[in-house]
């Protein structure tokens, strides 16, 4: 079974933003995979770009239209 570690930014305004970007790339600097899953509203583009993968959970929540 392969380790993991989970991270949880809960961030309703962007304050925290400055702070995720530098610990997403310290991360994958150690060599570990990192998938972001977010909502995509007000969401910074960088949170999607940074990571290796990036996952919306719009559809998890809202119905489609």
């Amino acid at each position: 079974m392969k380790e993991g570690k989970r991270m949880i930014f809960v961030d309703g305004e962007n304050l925290a933003f400055r702070y995720q970007i530098p610990v997403i790339n310290e991360v994958m600097r150690q060599g570990k995979k990192v998938i972001i899953w977010a909502f995509s509203s007000g969401l910074n583009q960088q949170l999607i770009y940074t990571p290796d993968e990036f996952k919306s959970i719009d559809c998890l929540f809202f119905a489609q239209s």
